[in-house]
């Protein structure tokens, strides 16, 4: 006998709602088993799938079940409200991610500008040096 496919039920929810096979390496996988189904069904609608993989892919990997804790717990929150009614603010998860990588990109700059002032410091102490 040919060997058994792999079963629908091993899909994460995310797979299944883009109708893929879902790979060992799956980022969604240890997140959204089929359990986890209504869950991921609201996520995705206040996040999109893209969303979700844009911030799993900038955690480091030992944040990210936490971080999928605080998206399901805000996309339940937006669920239960009536659709006249906000929550959270500026303070959800999407935006403070949002804002950790803006914070990111500026030290990544800052720290550049410092390398090139030191190296400008540098070069101003050999010149000074050299007229002594």
């Amino acid at each position: 006998f040919p060997p058994e496919p792999p079963r629908e039920a091993s899909r994460c929810v995310i797979c299944t709602h883009q109708r893929q096979r879902c790979l060992p390496e799956c980022i969604f996988a240890p997140h959204f088993p089929p359990s986890k189904a209504k869950e991921c069904y609201n996520c995705i609608k206040l996040f999109t799938v893209n969303g979700m993989r844009h911030i799993l892919e900038n955690m480091p990997p030992q944040i990210r079940g936490p971080c999928i804790a605080s998206l399901i717990v805000e996309a339940e929150t937006r669920y239960r409200l009536p659709e006249n009614e906000e929550v959270g603010g500026d303070f959800g998860v999407s935006n403070a991610v949002s804002q950790i990588h803006s914070v990111q990109q500026r030290i990544k700059l800052l720290e550049a500008e410092l390398k090139t002032t030191k190296e400008q410091i540098a070069t101003l102490q050999q010149d000074r040096d050299w007229s002594d």
